[in-house]
């Protein structure tokens, strides 16, 4: 897993968040985030019309952290979330909105 990888799932990520198809955005969740994006997903504007991957880091531990900021006609919300390799490819193991 490196960052070109990790940016170019978090860019279809926010693809799949702006298009409606939550399964596919779901698909790149681990378990125990799923459990948890509850709170984060009810700060997301609705409807979504964009999402933009606004920076990928290192962080500790082979994680990455990505920044993708959601905007739609009744605002916008940057959303912060750590990118762990899971089953060989990253996947969002922790979601908060910043």
């Amino acid at each position: 897993m490196d960052e070109n990888s990790v940016r170019e799932r978090a860019q279809a990520h926010a693809a799949a968040n702006v298009a409606g198809d939550m399964a596919r955005a779901a698909g790149d969740l681990t378990e125990e985030a799923r459990a948890n994006i509850g709170p984060v997903a009810r700060r997301l504007p609705r409807p979504i019309t964009a999402g933009e991957v606004i920076d990928v880091v290192m962080g500790s531990k082979d994680r990455f952290i990505t920044e993708i900021r959601y905007s739609g006609e009744d605002g916008s919300v940057l959303v912060e979330s750590v990118w762990i390799e899971q089953d060989g490819r990253p996947m969002i193991s922790e979601t908060r909105v910043v």
